[in-house]
């Protein structure tokens, strides 16, 4: 089976590429492989989220720090607002290119890059260069973690997609718990 036909959904395309007489379509190992899609892509959009506030917690901090104007600030906001909206309005079907899960994996990675650059740097252009990447990869994960999860559950799933679906809203609720306790 190739990968360029088109007729192909990536869950398809998974299950066909597992050693052979391991799986048979219905088989237990199948639920098995999507639900383990569906957590892990659940767990890393939370992750990916818990790192978006405590940038927003740590402000006042670093402007003390780096003696930060509320200007400054401003364009850091922009500096990742920015890219973030441009990116995920021309650039969010990157995924149907060159395959959902690898931009999001990718996109993710590139995240957490730009998060721990964020951290290490103490002037403002290189954080707000950072900032800017990091939107840019940020606007890529979420569609294309929906389109991995679209594959993986059917139709009558909407109830599972729609706990998956608060990923974001617990990753914003887990770091700004984090972020306050720890700051």
């Amino acid at each position: 089976m190739s990968r360029d036909n088109d007729d192909i959904e990536m869950g398809e395309y998974l299950v066909d590429r597992v050693p052979t007489g391991k799986v048979v379509r219905g088989d237990r190992n199948i639920t098995f492989l999507r639900w383990r899609v569906v957590l892990g892509t659940f767990m890393g959009y939370i992750l990916i989220y818990a790192l978006r506030k405590p940038l927003s917690l740590a402000k006042s901090d670093m402007a003390l720090e780096l003696t930060l104007s509320p200007t400054d600030l401003g364009l850091l906001d922009t500096a990742f607002l920015l890219p973030y909206g441009l990116c995920a309005i021309f650039f969010s079907g990157l995924g149907d290119v060159h395959g959902a899960n690898n931009v999001a994996s990718l996109a993710m990675i590139g995240a957490a890059l730009c998060y721990a650059t964020i951290g290490a740097l103490s002037s403002l252009f290189p954080i707000l260069l950072a900032s800017f990447f990091n939107g840019a990869f940020q606007a890529v994960i979420w569609p294309n973690l929906v389109k991995c999860v679209s594959l993986w559950l059917s139709s009558s799933s909407s109830n599972v997609y729609g706990l998956w679906s608060a990923s974001p809203f617990i990753g914003a609720a887990i770091s700004t718990w984090v972020g306050a306790w720890i700051i």
